[in-house]
């Protein structure tokens, strides 16, 4: 009787767990929802300028001034970047392409980011991204809207501007992210 009592109240206490977990997975579920309608909300706001966005652009614009990719290895290149990154903490990922597109250096990561996996990036076309290609047809700085980060799964904008060569001809971008919380420190 009291092996049977005992299987009885394990019983109940599964039950009460299965039930415990359909809830947890409904509030699960409105969470992910809520999340999903708060970003669609923030992104749905369009392209706002704060003043922060003109520091970064001012920032970035002046970290492009002397870099010149025709006369660096991708080393270098990607030494200026480190060293960037961890001038400016408010920079997530900073990259560079040429002038078609294409992807010149490995993504520059921020020390907040180095456990996820967006190292890579060498050697992508980037040439139909506006951020790219906006870039390369006014020969001026963009900055994007807000957009959630595949890299981070925050919010996030991109600031790009062009590179020139020693004729002044257009020769690459330079392009950086900020995470949208960080913008707002800056």
């Amino acid at each position: 009787m009291n092996v049977r009592k005992i299987t009885g109240d394990i019983q109940e206490i599964e039950k009460g767990i299965q039930e415990q977990n359909k809830v947890c997975e409904k509030i699960m579920d409105i969470a992910d929802e809520t999340k999903k309608a708060c970003g669609d909300l923030l992104v749905d706001v369009g392209i706002f300028c704060l003043e922060q966005h003109n520091k970064v652009k001012g920032i970035v614009e002046e970290s492009a001034g002397d870099i010149r990719i025709e006369q660096e290895d991708r080393g270098s290149l990607e030494a200026r970047l480190k060293d960037m990154i961890r001038k400016y903490d408010f920079f997530e990922i900073a990259y560079i392409t040429d002038a078609d597109g294409v992807q010149v250096t490995s993504n520059i990561v921020s020390e907040r980011l180095k456990s996820s996996s967006i190292g890579a990036g060498y050697d992508i076309d980037w040439s139909e991204r506006e951020w790219f290609f906006y870039v390369r047809d006014r020969v001026e700085t963009y900055i994007s809207g807000i957009y959630r980060s595949k890299a981070t799964d925050d919010f996030c904008i991109t600031v790009s501007v062009p590179l020139f060569n020693n004729k002044d001809g257009f020769s690459g971008v330079l392009a950086v992210d900020v995470n949208f919380e960080d913008l707002l420190t800056v």
